[in-house]
């Protein structure tokens, strides 16, 4: 079967009375078709290639009290906002010795972090586009860990993407990052703001994370070949009056899906 389809040319001017009449010549030639014009398999298979190379997901979640993370262990690396001083290090550093980063990683030992069934090329001769990160991450609880009172707004619960690359380093990505304030939410409309845990509410906020790895910022990172992704966080603590000595965060459910784009089109981003 031979269709002659004549290509809009940019600047023609097109009616609907134009288009209609083009599509009619394919709908008639496909509606006189018969049954042996029709290969064996050919409408069962895709003849356009997916832009998709690879889609991979997990979840994690809280069971009972949920899993925590506080300032002892995860300080934030920046440490400007960060209350005692972090240690300066890469921003890489995932080691908890030194504080920093740590992988989401729920009460049964499950981190939220995916591993390619393929490593994803991202030299500039590898085909692909890009890696989509999409996350939800739930905030239970931001507290002082010795009283168990809810924080003010001093402590925030920060979130980040890493790439894994073919060494197994964590590579973070800066634009990803994502924090919500550890806000006290009262259970009246009442002055002054509550201090005690049996008057506070649990803080229950959802982190969206949403970002596009692109083969041009994965260089800066040395990041040419990348073999996952995980979610960290950290806790930052600006309380400067000794009232919350350690900042502690509770998390509950947790996703993350990482998709693979094979490169189409100019390459850029």
């Amino acid at each position: 079967m031979a269709i002659t389809w004549k290509s809009l040319q940019e600047g023609d001017s097109i009616a609907a009375s134009d288009l209609n009449s083009r599509f009619s010549s394919i709908e008639a030639e496909v509606n006189d078709l018969q049954s042996g014009d029709i290969q064996p398999r050919s409408l069962g298979q895709p003849h356009l290639p997916s832009m998709i190379s690879q889609r991979t997901g997990t979840t994690v979640a809280g069971t009972g009290t949920g899993h925590t993370y506080d300032t002892l262990t995860v300080n934030y690396p920046n440490t400007a906002l960060s209350n005692p001083v972090g240690p300066a290090f890469d921003y890489n550093q995932d080691d908890p010795a030194l504080g920093g980063w740590s992988v989401i990683t729920d009460t049964t030992g499950k981190e939220l972090k995916v591993e390619f069934d393929e490593t994803v090329d991202l030299t500039a001769d590898g085909g692909m586009r890009g890696i989509l990160v999409l996350a939800n991450i739930d905030v239970e609880h931001v507290k002082e860990s010795s009283t168990g009172n809810y924080v003010a707004t001093t402590a925030h619960p920060v979130f980040i993407v890493q790439a894994l690359n073919e060494l197994g380093q964590s590579r973070s990505i800066r634009k990803s990052e994502r924090f919500t304030s550890a806000e006290i939410e009262k259970y009246v409309w009442s002055s002054p703001q509550p201090s005690t845990a049996a008057t506070q509410r649990p803080l229950y906020k959802d982190v969206a994370i949403r970002t596009f790895i692109t083969q041009t910022g994965s260089t800066s990172l040395n990041l040419n070949y990348c073999t996952g992704i995980q979610i960290s966080v950290a806790v930052a603590n600006q309380d400067t009056t000794g009232l919350y000595s350690v900042a502690e965060v509770t998390l509950g459910r947790a996703n993350l899906t990482a998709i693979v784009f094979r490169a189409g089109g100019s390459n850029y981003g």
